[in-house]
């Protein structure tokens, strides 16, 4: 049996549901079973509905704390990569300020990007970064 998409009038949830012969259904199959205007039909339609919000609810916190986990992640890999970056151009700098080479690596340590970079390793490893954005992140890593 086929399965079809429908915008239920009754919870006004986006619901999928069996596909039946005859005009296209208005409800769910959930909210076909409370309606009515009886008091125990209307209690009914709001325990339903209520329940309804707080499955939808624990999914969406669900959801969200996979979320906040997803991007600490992917700031703490950036942190590394910024680091790993901060190392090596130190490495770099400090090999370029050593006299009487002028390899082409050399020049491209001497270049202000390099500098720069070698300077952020600092504030790195001091616990004091700036991102891109101007916000601190303040981190104690030992490298």
């Amino acid at each position: 049996m086929d399965v079809i998409e429908i915008h239920c009038e009754c919870c006004l949830l986006r619901r999928r549901i069996k596909d039946r012969d005859g005009a296209s259904p208005t409800r769910c199959d959930r909210c076909e079973q409370h309606m009515g205007s009886l008091p125990d039909r209307r209690l009914k339609r709001a325990e339903d509905h209520e329940a309804m919000v707080r499955q939808l609810l624990a999914a969406c916190r669900i959801r969200e704390a996979k979320a906040r986990l997803d991007a600490q992640k992917a700031e703490e890999r950036e942190f590394e990569a910024m680091a790993g970056r901060g190392n090596l151009a130190a490495s770099l700098y400090a090999a370029a300020q050593s006299p009487g080479h002028d390899c082409p690596l050399v020049q491209i340590a001497r270049r202000a990007y390099v500098a720069e970079w070698a300077g952020q390793n600092e504030k790195i490893r001091s616990g004091d970064w700036n991102d891109d954005q101007g916000q601190s992140t303040s981190r104690q890593h030992h490298f």
